[in-house]
């Protein structure tokens, strides 16, 4: 009996284990495939060597890549002076307007046409030289301003939007973007120990940097805040067992704040750059971008006018909150006694706030998806820009000071 009671627990035991690794194996084989359909976009994974190096010569051997900003757009979709195409911006003779920013001043997914430079040209019936680069940050778009000796408009904009400040303190873009893909590299600005602002150049990489970059690209990339490993912003490298590393990086901010922004209408996670006290110090970084900005537009005899910009989803947030995202920026550009133009502000005023207070509302004008809010400004966000934008140059050409907008409710 006792040799009975001795095979059962046996056999209870050996089913109890059974179960548990088959759980285990389970959980195991759920998580790595929820780390395959997600990783793209969360974590780093670190190409193989051929695509290491096959990446890198494609960035330095692009016949758009510059050795002052990264990049400049593809050379059939801009003039010979490096601006975007404008049908409306043939007329003979100086630009009335120049601009410089990311791809919400190049216009991205909306033809040459409608996009916002052309808009204001049509309007205006003058030239206007749209030097947007889809995938700036600020510091881009000031350094191809400050190299732009074809530049010739007496008045400039420098365009502002929230998620350029995350751009303002990364240098391979990869690790904000996709899986596999090394690059593009760009410049970065940094403070010193002096804190004085310093200038690191496009990285230029080679086939003998495979191994650091795989193993610490810190010794490359020096002023890359988004190196992984290093923050709560970085992307993580998972492996095996994947049901401890894809768990546990629900607890990671970005991870954690990108997947509930993709699902609700919430502030993605980089909205955090926007706090002047964040320790990336892409605020004070982007706020000495635009005193630069400013001070040599000044010196070559323009006038120079911030713009800040929302993105589709900056406007709920700018709602619930009371505050746009860029209001902490936008403030000090304005102590400083700064041409300050509140692109938000001016839309929301010109279109009602009313028709901003749901997804469909927004992006009646604002997503390049009517049902999601994401991507460019469609053909109506350009217009209204546009039109906003019109206003604004016509009453700093009349009054000393920009015009205000009351509030939002």
């Amino acid at each position: 009996m006792n040799s009975s009671i001795a095979d059962v627990r046996a056999r209870t035991g050996i089913f109890t284990l059974v179960v548990v690794a088959g759980v285990l194996i389970a959980l195991e084989a759920l998580c790595f495939a929820t780390y395959l359909a997600i990783r793209a976009k969360y974590f780093d994974v670190p190409p193989d060597r051929e695509t290491f190096v096959s990446q890198v010569r494609a960035q330095y051997e692009a016949p758009n890549f510059d050795e002052s900003t990264g990049w400049i757009p593809p050379k059939d979709s801009i003039n010979a002076d490096g601006s975007r195409i404008s049908p409306d911006s043939s007329v003979v003779g100086v630009p009335c307007l120049s601009m410089y920013g990311d791809s919400f001043v190049f216009g991205s997914e909306v033809s040459d046409e409608h996009s916002w430079g052309n808009q204001i040209a049509k309007r205006l019936r003058c030239r206007v030289s749209n030097y947007g680069v889809p995938a700036y940050g600020t510091d881009q778009a000031y350094l191809r301003f400050r190299h732009n000796d074809l530049d010739q408009s007496p008045q400039v904009i420098l365009n502002v939007s929230a998620e350029n400040l995350i751009r303002n303190v990364n240098q391979n873009r990869n690790f904000l973007l996709t899986l596999a893909r090394v690059g593009p590299f760009k410049p970065v600005f940094y403070f010193d120990d002096r804190d004085q602002l310093q200038l690191e150049p496009v990285p230029r990489l080679d086939a003998g940097s495979y191994d650091a970059f795989v193993a610490n690209p810190r010794l490359l990339l020096k002023h890359d805040y988004f190196v992984p490993g290093l923050h709560p912003y970085g992307k993580l490298r998972a492996g095996f067992p994947y049901s401890v590393n894809v768990l546990g990086a629900l607890a990671d901010k970005r991870l954690k704040d990108s997947l509930f922004s993709t699902f609700l209408v919430r502030s993605p996670w980089w909205h955090d750059f926007s706090d002047p006290s964040h320790p990336s110090r892409a605020f004070a970084i982007t706020e000495a971008i635009v005193d630069q900005f400013v001070e040599l537009a000044t010196k070559r005899g323009k006038r120079p006018i911030v713009s800040f910009q929302p993105w589709s989803r900056d406007f709920p947030a700018r709602f619930e909150t009371g505050k746009w995202i860029y209001s902490d920026l936008y403030a000090r550009c304005q102590s400083k006694g700064y041409d300050c133009f509140d692109a938000g502000a001016a839309m929301v005023a010109k279109l009602g706030a009313s028709e901003l207070q749901s997804v469909q509302g927004i992006c009646r004008h604002f997503c390049s998806n009517p049902k999601y809010l994401g991507g460019h400004y469609n053909e109506r966000g350009n217009a209204v820009l546009a039109e906003v934008t019109i206003d604004y140059l016509a009453h700093r050409t009349t009054h000393s000071r920009p015009p205000t907008h009351a509030p939002l409710p």
